[in-house]
């Protein structure tokens, strides 16, 4: 994954990401089999402009994500964090626990989740 500071994808560009993280590295077309065609062009185009995806590979016949799923998912977070919620975690945390209810399941994997912070 890239060192340097990437810029946090938009909607488009994170459909494309998306399609990496799930299948892993692809061409141009095998992606462009997974999106809208009139918008698969802008977003990958701006993805790769943007450094979010690069070449795979000697021959840059299929690209990658260059930046794990994890970070962009948790760089979002934050950013809504500190948009929506004055950058309270525990306001974003209440807000999205109080909109459905929870499965045991899904309440167990949080509770184990919890545990392990510190």
């Amino acid at each position: 994954m890239a060192s340097r500071k990437l810029p946090d994808p938009n909607a488009g560009e994170l459909r494309v990401l998306s399609t990496l993280w799930s299948r892993g590295p692809s061409s141009r077309e095998t992606l462009a089999k997974y999106h809208d065609l009139p918008d698969f062009d802008r977003d990958f185009e701006s993805a790769l402009q943007n450094g979010l995806i690069v070449p795979h590979g000697r021959k840059g016949a299929t690209f990658e994500a260059a930046v794990s799923e994890e970070t962009s998912y948790k760089s979002t977070v934050r950013k809504i964090a500190e948009r929506a919620f004055d950058g309270s975690m525990k306001r974003l945390v209440q807000s999205l626990l109080g909109d459905r209810p929870l499965s045991a399941k899904e309440r167990e994997e949080i509770k184990r989740y919890m545990g392990n912070i510190d």
